[in-house]
């Protein structure tokens, strides 16, 4: 991972810590899909619920959770 100083702004830093945490959610999300049992099911059942396509719900939870991780990441400092 880049450190923070290989940025040119702050702005751009977040925007590559948003994409690395959503990268590291949407994969969670898929390996829950990918292997079969109560989650999988529990996951398919939520996205049903939704009416969103599998990969629109994959990549707005993805980003939902990279957003809180951000989020959490300020409030801490």
């Amino acid at each position: 991972m880049p450190l923070r100083n290989q940025f040119e702004s702050e702005a751009e830093w977040l925007e590559h810590m948003r994409m690395y945490f959503a990268a590291k959610a949407m994969h969670a999300e898929l390996m829950t899909c990918g292997v079969p049992g109560e989650a999988c099911d529990a996951l398919v059942r939520a996205i049903k619920k939704t009416g969103e396509s599998p990969e629109d719900h994959i990549a707005r939870v993805a980003y939902e959770m990279a957003d809180a991780m951000l989020a959490a990441r300020e409030a801490k400092s």
